[in-house]
């Protein structure tokens, strides 16, 4: 049973990169993502990884990263910073497609 209290946030970001993106591009992305939780407050957790799923419903998908969140505060602040602002402009470029999905954990 979860304690009572601020709920933790979980951010998750999945990415289809462009066609004909470089591998170097793609690990500058991955790099950059993860010097994140360096650069904000408020990141608890952070996890990332690369499709490797059998059943191929990842609709070109082929990138995951997990940020978790002390509460929804942290996530806003993370959103309007300016490292993530960079970081946006900088994933713009080579990207097909982002869905981003959040969710509290433990909420009822």
């Amino acid at each position: 049973m979860n304690e009572p209290g601020p709920k933790k946030l979980k951010h998750v970001v999945c990415v289809r990169f462009l066609p004909g993106t470089e591998e170097e591009q793609i690990r500058m992305v991955e790099r950059s993502f993860a010097e994140l939780t360096e650069k904000i407050e408020g990141i608890t957790g952070f996890e990332s990884g690369r499709n490797v799923s059998v059943e191929n419903k990842h609709k070109g998908f082929t990138h995951i990263w997990v940020l978790t969140f002390r509460n929804e505060e942290g996530r806003d602040r993370y959103l309007s910073h300016p490292a993530h602002r960079a970081f946006s402009e900088l994933l713009a470029k080579l990207r097909d497609d982002v869905f981003v999905f959040d969710y509290l954990i433990g909420e009822d």
